[in-house]
């Protein structure tokens, strides 16, 4: 049959054969690209639902130290009074963020939490502010593993995703552990208070990990150029706040508030660092 065919006939058909293994490999490359550019928007969305937890997570770290330390009861009231307005505020706002999120799982666990820190603020008590701290923590964790936060391709951001989703929240969520257990003597209080400084410990010592770990997989040197006073000076207050702990030491609001303040900084610095990543990433697809 062929052989009735003209010269350019087949010499047409030969091309169109050719271009077969060109188009399939075409569509692949085209898939892939896709795919790392779904991906990093992904990860987009899941770093900017992370920013809007930081003024919920300094407010009611903030509200939890004034509970937990004893004062007169005017006093209390007025501290509390104040995170109580601002509360209200990042509360509603956290609300409408959850409305319009279009991943289920992240939304589901948004609105539990949404419904957590509503009784924290609507009645202040230890009980209540600590069960909000850990639900934001645990909401974190869903954020990392559904917006693929966690699962980075690049080595140096796979670590510093690791910090900023996991390691911070578990140090937040013991600090405010201990706390909460401030002035408590049953023997109850002090194992709870031993699990939480060794949570504590942990987490810092595989954020310090992280920091080494992205250093060395960074080329380019900016993950030291960004975070390493961050990470230096959040350390040094860190292990201060265990130092004095396990020493029995008193432990005050300023040193709560300290430790507090140091995280959220450097978790700040971190958020900066991904969005510069995450930025650059689209550049290249």
């Amino acid at each position: 049959m062929l052989g009735h065919l003209s010269i350019s006939m087949k010499i047409k058909m030969i091309f169109c054969v050719s271009l077969i293994p060109v188009i399939f490999l075409f569509y692949l490359f085209a898939n892939e690209k896709m795919s790392v550019v779904a991906f990093a928007d992904k990860e987009k969305v899941g770093n900017e639902l992370i920013q809007k937890l930081t003024p919920v997570f300094d407010t009611i770290l903030k509200m939890h130290g004034v509970l937990a330390f004893e004062k007169k009861a005017d006093e209390q009231k007025v501290e509390v009074e104040k995170f109580h307005k601002n509360g209200q505020i990042v509360v509603s706002d956290f609300f409408e963020t959850g409305k319009t999120l279009s991943i289920p799982t992240i939304q589901e666990k948004w609105l539990n939490t949404h419904k957590t820190l509503e009784k924290a603020f609507d009645k202040p008590s230890l009980s209540l502010t600590t069960e909000a701290i850990q639900s934001i923590s645990g909401l974190m964790g869903i954020i990392g593993n559904e917006s693929g936060l966690v699962l980075d391709p690049d080595l140096d951001s796979f670590y510093v995703m690791d910090t900023t989703v996991v390691q911070i929240p578990n140090i937040l969520e013991a600090l405010s552990k201990i706390m909460a257990l401030h002035g408590q003597v049953t023997s109850e209080a002090q194992k709870e208070r031993v699990l939480a400084t060794g949570r504590l410990i942990s987490a810092l010592e595989n954020s310090e990990k992280n920091y080494d770990f992205a250093t060395k997989n960074n080329p380019s040197g900016s993950v030291e150029v960004s975070l390493k006073e961050a990470v230096g000076q959040t350390a040094k207050i860190l292990k201060s706040f265990i130092d004095a702990r396990e020493k029995n030491l008193p432990l005050t609001q300023d040193n709560y508030g300290e430790a507090i303040l140091k995280t959220l900084d450097y978790w700040k610095k971190i958020d900066i660092k991904i969005q510069t990543h995450l930025a650059n990433s689209n550049k290249k697809t």
